[in-house]
């Protein structure tokens, strides 16, 4: 077959034949022609992805509306929109093609599914590396990545009367209808089909990702899912913290979970042999935060030359985060999956504090508050502040019985090997917002039910690094550009390189982050800052 790389219609609504879908009506389709774009990535914006810089280029943008006939009659119409970007012509002679006969589709975040703000940095990004690429919205027209306008989509019928047909749309549906929405067009539009397809997402995205590999395992020959909200319906466990804090009537200043967070790294960083603030293998960390009850601390946040003495809220709050103890909580079963001991505390400990009343005052997680309130209670005006910790357990329950659509808790990845996909998730030890051992304790689980997941499936863990990007840790931008080498060349890839953004005094850090179960080793010889002097073991 002959790639052409270049359109064969018009970018006119009139020119493309309507997409046909099972189960699918198509309401629109839209097409026309973005002239003179400015495409590219910044750097440590786009996860999975390195820094691209800008392509000046024309791209046709085709949006389709759809909706789906045999949806129940107690849920209101969804519309579903999906955007393909099909890059046209590329004004800045930076390559020869303005398509490189691939398509790329991007995840959401948070409660978005996609068709946001920083996802369409991702399609930019794609475009400037020459892709066609698509995302959808699942009919969420909402706002707030956090979930907290969720009730517009999911209670559109007001409180206790929930919509789980859009729920399906977005935890599974319209993730996968985009993807053969996107080819039909791609077809349309350049006269050929594309050579091969990819996932890129993060978060919700990642989670998305592991979607496409469990439910519609042919479409994508390769997925990059990165710090994946893996096993949502077990949210409410995140808001354990808050309620050690109502429990025993105490609300820890930040500037007491920074000083155990300090501690456990001075204590632990040197296990590496590399002093850089980053704990290599954050599980050998035996850091007792109890050494610290009591202790007198610095703590600007009660003004200028203010103090505060380490509470045991604030040692529960970090033994609870480093180590899964939890056991002040006698009622409530928590598997206890936690962050590293250089996870920082304040976001499982969140407080508002003020200097003025010299006092602190619970602040939960967002995302875990409105997936207690909207999806879980079904009420966005539950207040949870008094609840009991055999109400907690209850919820905890519910949440498992009812939102086991988007737990995507198969880890059963057969299906996607037999087709020839490839996958890779890389995920920071240091996320406080997904903890790398969910990505850990996948990769164990799916390893059982096949001992050849190494050949299709890797996982690659990150010291140091917050949610997809951010933190002290180096930051693998090489992993998409890992994927395709594996899928199109047969790379296997064994490592990543990772480069961390500059610190305050502009240091940057280089490392290799190893296929798991390897970790990388410094060899004791080298320079820490280059990739050479670190081996996988």
């Amino acid at each position: 077959m002959a790639y052409l790389h270049t359109p064969t219609i018009a970018c006119t609504a009139s020119s493309f034949p309507t997409p046909i879908l099972d189960g699918v009506q198509i309401l629109s389709l839209d097409a026309n022609l973005v002239p003179n774009y400015t495409a590219q990535s910044p750097p440590f914006f786009n996860p999975n992805h390195g820094t691209i810089s800008p392509v000046q280029l024309d791209f046709c943008n085709v949006t389709i509306i759809h909706t789906h006939p045999s949806r129940p009659a107690s849920s209101p119409e969804d519309r579903v929109e999906t955007q393909i970007w099909l890059p046209t012509k590329v004004r800045d002679n930076s390559r020869e093609q303005a398509w490189n006969g691939r398509l790329q589709a991007v995840g959401g975040g948070g409660f978005i599914a996609g068709l946001y703000s920083y996802m369409l940095t991702a399609m930019d990004a794609a475009m400037a590396e020459g892709y066609a690429t698509v995302a959808t919205n699942a009919g969420i027209y909402a706002t707030d990545i956090n979930g907290g306008d969720a009730d517009s989509w999911f209670l559109p019928n007001g409180p206790g009367k929930p919509d789980y047909f859009a729920l399906e749309n977005f935890a599974y549906r319209s993730i996968g209808e985009m993807g053969l929405l996107a080819k039909q067009v791609v077809k349309s539009y350049y006269g050929s089909e594309a050579r091969y397809s990819y996932f890129s997402g993060c978060s919700n995205g990642g989670r998305q990702g592991y979607v496409l590999a469990q439910r519609y395992p042919d479409q994508y020959n390769g997925i990059a899912a990165c710090a994946p909200a893996l096993y949502t319906d077990e949210w409410v466990e995140n808001y354990w913290a808050q309620q050690i804090m109502k429990d025993t009537n105490s609300y820890p200043w930040l500037c007491e979970l920074n000083a155990l967070s300090a501690a456990a790294v001075a204590t632990c960083d040197l296990l590496d042999g590399v002093e850089d603030g980053i704990l290599q293998e954050p599980d050998k960390c035996a850091f007792d935060p109890y050494s610290m009850l009591g202790e007198s601390i610095c703590c600007t946040d009660k003004g200028l030359g203010g103090t505060a003495k380490v509470s045991e809220a604030a040692v529960l709050i970090a033994q609870g985060t480093w180590t899964g103890n939890r056991t002040f909580l006698k009622d409530v079963h928590f598997r206890g999956e936690t962050g590293g001991y250089d996870v920082k505390l304040d976001y499982a400990g969140s407080t508002t504090c003020s200097n003025i009343t010299q006092s602190c005052m619970g602040g939960p997680d967002p995302l875990t508050l409105n997936l207690m309130r909207i999806f879980v209670q079904q009420d966005k005006s539950w207040d949870p502040r008094n609840i009991t910790d055999a109400q907690l357990e209850a919820i905890r329950l519910k949440s498992l019985a009812s939102l086991s659509d988007i737990g995507t808790n198969s880890h059963n990845l057969s299906a996607f090997k037999q087709s020839g996909g490839k996958m890779i998730t890389y995920h920071g030890t240091s996320d406080p917002a997904v903890s790398y051992k969910t990505s850990r304790r996948f990769y164990d689980a799916a390893t059982k039910n096949d001992g050849d997941l190494h050949d299709f499936y890797r996982l690659f863990l990150a010291p140091g690094l917050g949610h997809g990007v951010g933190g002290r840790g180096a930051y693998p931008h090489t992993t998409f550009r890992a994927l395709v080498k594996w899928v199109e060349g047969g790379v296997v890839p064994g490592k990543l390189e990772a480069t961390s953004e500059p610190d305050g005094e502009g240091r940057v850090i280089n490392r290799i982050l190893c296929a798991y179960p390897q970790v990388a080793v410094w060899d004791g010889v080298g320079s820490d800052d280059e990739f050479e002097s670190w081996k996988c073991a």
